[in-house]
Formats: C-alpha cells, structure tokens, sequence
C-alpha cells in the first residue's frame, strides 16, 4: 500500500536531537513530519546532563522552565586521580545566566519534547524506518516502510516485525537525525571517519540513599574515565569507559533487565565487576547504593562524517558525528546545532542559496575536530608531571560544557593544576 506526502521537510530521528529539531521547525512554522523506527521514546537515563549553553537555547525554544522543573542543578565538578581528590571546580562564575549543570533522565527530557510537538497537533510516527533515498530535481522521493508487528508460530509463539505499508514523501529537505548507525548515512554511501580512538561506555544507573551533594564527581585513572551523576528521586547514573566493549546490549527503546545468561556475553555488566569499578576509579562518598535497576554496555568511536550538508540531506547529531559519551558532549552540542541548522534552513527555503547552511556544517565539523584533536583514551593519555597524572585535555572532553563555559573551565584548570594545556572555542 502506497502513500504519497508532501512535508517541506522529513526528519528522520526521534531522540532529542530530532524532536528539538522539529520543535525548531514549528517555531519557524515550517511543515513537516518526524519519523523512527523505534516503538517509542527513550526508557532510560542514558545522556543526562545539560551544559548552560543548551539551556540557555531550550530557554529561547520557550521549554526551559519545564525541564528545570524535572532536574536537579549541579553546582559543581569534583575531579579524582584514582581515589584522591584532585580538584573542586565551583560553576557559579560560568559566563552564563545558567550557572550549573542540569541532571535529567534523558526519558524526562524526550517526555518534555514530545508533549511539545504534540501540542502542536503534529504526531511521531514511530515503528517507521528509512528504506530508500532518491533525490529528483525539486527535492527528494523517500519511502518509508511501516514496521508492524505479528505473531508467529504454533508450539512457542514469537513477536516478529513486518512491513505492513510503504510510504512515499517528498521533502525538499531530509534531517537525518538517526544516530551513530545512521541508515540514512549508510544508504547515501558517505563514509564515517574515525578521528579518535574506538571505546565503549559501560552505564549503571542505581537507586540509593542519597547524601545529595549536587555535585559532578569525575574520575580519571589508568583504568580509563569515569563518571558519578546525581539524579532526581535517589537515583544516581555511572559511566565508565572501557576498551573491550563491542556491541550494545539493550535497545534504546526497551527496558531490558540483565539476566544471568547474559552476563556471560556482558561480564562487564556484572555486580561484582561493578563494585571493582567504583572502589577502583571513584570514592566512596556517594552514600549506600541499595540496587542496580537498569545497565547497558555501549560501544562509541570518535568519528566524523564525510558529509554534513550534501543535496537535501543534512546529518544532526550522533549521525554527523559522535563521541565523548562520559560528559553527554554530543548532546548538548547537539540540541543548539539543530536549532541553528533550522535557522539557516529557512533561508534555504525561501531563497534555495544554501550557503547558511553550509556554513552550519563546516562549523559542527570545525568544533568537532578541534574538541576530537585532544588527547582522548590513548595509551598515553596521561601527562607525567609534578603536579598530577592527569592530562587537562581530558577532563575537559568529560565534562557535559562547551563553547565559552568549556573556556572558563579550561582557564580554571590552568590555575588549579598550573600545566599548560589546549583550550578549545
């Protein structure tokens, strides 16, 4: 079954960036459609940290207030050299009306952005994947199947997914928003270049009784990068860095318990090696942990696409470029970048000179490259000085901040660990 639409514009990617994107899109009163194969929004904490420059454009989106009201504000970031306090680094003095840090399950902030656009009278059309991009001389021709579901069998019966109808639209512009295995990417052939080291990301979010403190704690050792995130509601999120992770073990839009049969796939994802990982790389200052609900083990490469801007189609996200999961870099470079290629986006429209926007895409490439230059997870990530072990460079890749904030912390480094080191724009 055949149907045929026209939107001005298809975004393909329903995770933050592409739900902001389309807010984006509303905002300039710009037609369109949002579509992902996902069965619905995110479950989990997964990227959960605002930087103040992000807030400060979900504040011009007019969304602020609502994602404040489900965060809690960390006013500080405490830096470890194995177990031994490295540094206090207070957030007060940020070149931002947003002084702090904002820590929300990345479910609350996809909540929050759905409502929007549903308000608006527009719906996602979940379980609805990219199957074939043509780009025809007013703009593009994409199918999109419908991905339904069906039981199957007669002794055990099994969900299975299936096409149940092909859509055809015509946009002018497609905004692949669709996440480090963008099919998108894959179908146009543009190659995903490494420009850093392959890692992986173990996460581990816990309930506990909670000496809340509304502090960042990061801790870096020969063992790789870790993070402590306090939550809303007694729930706290650990990221861990590790070298041997390599496929995913939990969908993005399922919430998948670990069973013992799994953890001989994932022994990472073990209690035990959990317990190893924060009295080896974080203090014990983060009062009782009672249980573990939810854990993923997640591979990440540094990596950046050939092409950003190319006829029609332009990446967002993790499908332009992804890394740095510890301090949710991509996110929050991601939210104000889609709402900056919208901006320019409406003057390709009404114009159809697309030198904003290619100026929008040198731009994510240019910071993308400066911040993936750092020294990031190699073998000499550590500087042998007489002050610390500790290379500046990658405390800086694992905070959540960016842009003039990311300055200022660079600048207070300098002086708390009297090294010399690169500061990125």
């Amino acid at each position: 079954m055949w149907k045929r639409k026209h939107p001005t514009v298809l975004v393909a990617g329903a995770g933050p960036i592409g739900m902001t994107a389309a807010i984006s899109l509303l905002r300039q009163g710009i037609d369109f459609e949002i579509v992902d194969k996902a069965s619905g929004p995110c479950k989990h904490s997964k990227a959960c940290m605002l930087s103040p420059e992000t807030m400060e454009f979900l504040n011009d989106l007019g969304i602020l207030d609502q994602v404040l009201a489900k965060s809690i504000r960390l006013h500080a970031v405490q830096l470890f050299d194995g177990g031994s306090r490295l540094a206090n680094l207070s957030l007060g003095e940020l070149p931002s009306p947003f002084p702090f840090i904002a820590s929300i399950p990345q479910m609350d902030l996809e909540e929050i952005l759905l409502e929007c656009i549903e308000q608006s009278g527009k719906k996602i059309r979940w379980n609805h994947r990219i199957a074939s991009v043509q780009r025809l001389q007013e703009g593009l021709c994409i199918e999109v199947d419908r991905i339904g579901k069906h039981m199957m069998g007669y002794a055990v019966m099994h969900e299975e997914k299936l096409v149940d109808a092909t859509l055809q639209y015509f946009p002018k512009v497609l905004l692949a928003a669709d996440g480090f295995h963008s099919l998108i990417r894959r179908l146009e052939k543009i190659e995903y270049e490494q420009v850093g080291e392959d890692f992986g990301s173990v996460l581990f979010e816990v309930r506990r009784n909670p000496r809340e403190d509304h502090v960042l704690k990061l801790g870096f050792s020969n063992e790789g990068c870790s993070a402590y995130v306090p939550l809303p509601h007694g729930v706290g999120r650990f990221g861990f860095t590790s070298t041997y992770v390599e496929e995913f073990s939990a969908d993005r839009d399922k919430s998948h318990p670990i069973y013992d049969e799994d953890l001989e796939k994932f022994p990472e994802l073990s209690e035990s090696h959990f317990n190893h990982m924060v009295e080896q790389r974080l203090p014990s200052q983060l009062g009782k942990i009672k249980e573990i609900t939810w854990r993923a083990s997640v591979p990440f490469g540094v990596r950046l696409s050939e092409s950003i801007w190319n006829q029609g189609i332009f990446f967002l996200g993790d499908a332009a470029r992804s890394g740095f999961p510890i301090g949710a870099k991509s996110l929050n470079l991601g939210l104000p970048e889609a709402g900056a290629v919208v901006t320019a986006l409406t003057s390709y429209l009404e114009t159809g000179d697309d030198t904003e926007l290619v100026n929008v895409a040198d731009d994510i490439r240019m910071e993308w490259e400066d911040l993936s230059s750092l020294v990031y997870f190699a073998s000499d990530r550590f500087t042998q000085s007489k002050d610390n072990g500790v290379d500046p460079n990658i405390i800086l890749q694992a905070s959540p901040l960016t842009g003039k904030d990311l300055e200022y912390v660079a600048n207070r480094l300098s002086q708390v660990m009297r090294i010399d080191f690169l500061v990125t724009n």
